[in-house]
């Protein structure tokens, strides 16, 4: 009996982990999912024992593996700006296109 209580909370650990790591690799906290994942399994295991624990730790990694790719627009917004500064400086652009280019990243 004593096995068998490790081996599911090993497993659980184990699912738990993977869905954080799943959600680093996407840009959102490892510590919020890993702690939502936790957490659903918990409620999983108290409303339907153990076969609850790992049906809502599956739903908790299909949530997770549903989610978009996080990006942050500011920092891509400012990479496109100095990209524009150098072609600014080369002469490739005009300051009046380079400002243009500007104001539409601003704006976004």
């Amino acid at each position: 009996m004593l096995f068998w209580m490790i081996v599911l909370l090993a497993a659980w650990i184990v699912l738990v982990a993977l869905a954080s790591y799943l959600a680093e690799t996407k840009g959102y906290s490892h510590l919020g999912f890993g702690l939502l994942e936790a957490l659903l399994g918990i409620v999983g295991f108290f409303v339907l024992n153990i076969l609850g624990l790992f049906i809502f730790e599956i739903c908790g990694l299909i949530i997770v593996l549903c989610l978009p790719r996080r990006t942050d627009n500011k920092i891509d917004n400012i990479d496109l700006l100095l990209k524009y500064k150098e072609l600014l400086d080369s002469g490739i652009i005009s300051q009046d296109e380079f400002e243009s280019k500007k104001q539409e990243l601003m704006n976004k």
